[in-house]
């Protein structure tokens, strides 16, 4: 009977936690929770659950974590936390943090990568799916915590053990090392959450392996996991089938520049893999720069803007849509039409653009004086067309003046 209970606990207390942690890494940590968390019956057993167990990462972390929420009003703290998710967490610092396990197992700052295939098998044999309103990517941190979450509270413990040990132990060590050498200009909470996640996990691998200690710091946690009243919803999974992906390829075109090159795109599972040339197209023969070439690690990468930001001060900040367009109304309207430019762009809803700074008042001007402007004009007086194909094949000789057409 008391092996049943204490089972019972450890399962309750293993959910919570990841529950905990989950919301913690998945956006900015609300207002609510911050002031949840600053109260004595979250801080007092949220500290005792770790004091003298052994596992410094968990202790420090914790410390570092309850010392920041003792530091100064909620709504102060909300604000500098604020700033730091932007810094860490949405490219807006210099040094920031991808919590995505292709990211971290690849040691490249691009996702969607081989590992969520098999993470996708995953989803299947656990019989959820990322919710499609969280619009993070399905190998996020906050999205395995919520599915190591769901597998405790469902009785999946064997496809719990593998899942842990198999993926979670290979590659969130490596997003803790990140938060911890990452340096916030106003907190070290996210450094103590990375110690945190860090010994949690370790706690909870010697606890797989038999060793009791990491038993009784989990179940110990549970009365300071209960204090904040977490949504007990699931914010990122769902329960239902993974749809597959298209694979295949796509004809289409690669808009890095006018030249607008016909391009092959290779998908599995709906991601795209690689991008070559069109075979046929008339105007590549079937080849495609490097940077066409390239366009996975472009529309994968890590660095890419997740929301938009609003600059206060000298930091950024998290802002939805509506926000930051009406901002940047408010702005406009503000300003003497004659002090602000319109630069022309290759983009395709310069009509739109364009009619937006007529109704403004506003000088315009093109991209095209710095950039092949002036050849396009001698091409079109000397040859009558503006670019015109060179015929590499049947010419004795080429010359190039400023620019190395082989290379460029």
């Amino acid at each position: 009977m008391e092996a049943c209970i204490m089972s019972e606990d450890l399962h309750k207390s293993r959910a919570m936690r990841y529950r905990f942690l989950s919301t913690l890494y998945r956006d900015e940590i609300p207002l609510s929770l911050i002031e949840a968390m600053q109260k004595d019956d979250f801080i007092k057993p949220f500290l005792e659950s770790v004091r003298g167990c052994g596992f410094i990462d968990l202790m420090s972390g914790a410390e570092v974590m309850a010392s920041y929420l003792q530091s100064g009003p909620a709504e102060k703290l909300f604000n500098e936390l604020r700033y730091d998710y932007a810094d860490l967490f949405l490219n807006a610092g210099n040094n920031p943090v991808f919590p995505y396990e292709s990211a971290i197992l690849s040691g490249e700052p691009v996702l969607m990568q081989d590992s969520v295939f098999s993470l996708r098998e995953y989803f299947k044999k656990a019989g959820i799916r990322k919710k499609e309103s969280f619009k993070d990517l399905e190998d996020h941190v906050s999205v395995q915590m919520e599915m190591l979450r769901y597998m405790n509270e469902t009785g999946k413990d064997d496809l719990y053990m593998e899942f842990f040990k198999d993926r979670y132990c290979k590659w969130v060590p490596g997003l803790c090392d990140q938060l911890v050498a990452a340096s916030p200009a106003q907190s070290n909470f996210y450094q103590g959450l990375g110690h945190y996640t860090r010994g949690a996990l370790m706690c909870e691998s010697l606890r797989n392996a038999g060793f009791t200690k990491g038993l009784e710091v989990t179940i110990r946690l549970l009365p300071a996991l209960e204090s904040l009243g977490l949504d007990s919803g699931y914010t990122t999974i769902e329960e239902g089938e993974v749809e597959q992906g298209f694979t295949g390829t796509i004809p289409s075109h690669c808009y890095a520049c006018g030249a607008l090159c016909g391009t092959s795109a290779r998908l599995k599972d709906g991601i795209l893999k690689s991008v070559a040339g069109l075979q046929g197209d008339p105007k590549s023969a079937g080849k495609i720069c490097p940077k066409g070439a390239a366009a996975p690690k472009h529309v994968y990468s890590a660095y890419r803007l997740k929301a938009p930001l609003i600059k206060e001060g000298s930091r950024f900040r998290k802002a939805s849509w509506d926000e930051a367009l009406d901002l940047v109304t408010k702005k406009i309207k503000a300003m003497d039409p004659h002090k602000l430019g319109y630069m022309r762009g290759n983009d395709w809803a310069n009509n739109i653009h364009e009619a937006l700074f007529d109704h403004l008042g506003c000088p315009k001007t093109t991209h095209r004086p710095m950039c092949d402007n002036a050849n396009r004009m001698a091409n079109e007086k000397n040859l009558n067309d503006k670019r015109p194909w060179i015929n590499y094949q049947e010419s004795d000789y080429i010359l190039h003046f400023g620019t190395n057409e082989l290379a460029t």
